[in-house]
C-alpha cells in the first residue's frame, strides 16, 4: 500500500543543506555497512517472492536512515505507529527524508484495513491498496 503525506512534504535536496550535509562524510564511510544488509535482504526478498522479508528490510533501511539523521521526524512517528498494527510486515517512507509518502506491506486484508484506517487518521492519502502487498 502506498499513502502520500501531503501535509509532509520535505523539498526536494533542502534536506541535505542541514546537518546530513555536514555529516556527509561521516555518512557516506558508514552507508554500505550500515544500509547494505537491509538491501541485500530485500533483494532476495524479491527474488523469492517472501514478501514479509521485504518489508522487514523496508522497516531496517528506514531505521538505518534515522540513524544518519536522514528520516523526517514524522515519518519516524508514522513508522513506528503503522509497524505496530498487528499483521503489518514493513513501513517505510519515501522522497526527501522518507517524508512524502509512506509504504506498507502487510499480511491480510484485516491488516491492510487497520493500515488505511490509521494513515487516514494521520492525514494520508491511499494512493494504492493492492491486494499482493
Amino acid at each position: 500500500m502506498i499513502f502520500a503525506a501531503p501535509h509532509r512534504k520535505t523539498e526536494t535536496h533542502g534536506h541535505l543543506l542541514g546537518d546530513a550535509f555536514a555529516r556527509r562524510t561521516e555518512i557516506a564511510s558508514r552507508a554500505i555497512d550500515v544500509l547494505g544488509p537491509s538491501i541485500e535482504s530485500a533483494t532476495m526478498a524479491l527474488r523469492t517472492g517472501d514478501w514479509k522479508t521485504l518489508g522487514e528490510a523496508w522497516s531496517d533501511f528506514a531505521q538505518s536512515l534515522n540513524s544518519f539523521g536522514l528520516e523526517h521526524p514524522g515519518a519516524e512517528t508514522d513508522r513506528r505507529a503503522l509497524s505496530s498494527i498487528p499483521g503489518v510486515w514493513g513501513v517505510k517512507g519515501s522522497g526527501a527524508l522518507l517524508s512524502d509518502s509512506v509504504l506498507v506491506l502487510a499480511e491480510d486484508s484485516r491488516a491492510k484495513q487497520a493500515v488505511v484506517e490509521a494513515a487516514s487518521r494521520m492525514g494520508h492519502v491511499n494512493k494504492v491498496f493492492g491486494d499482493t502487498a
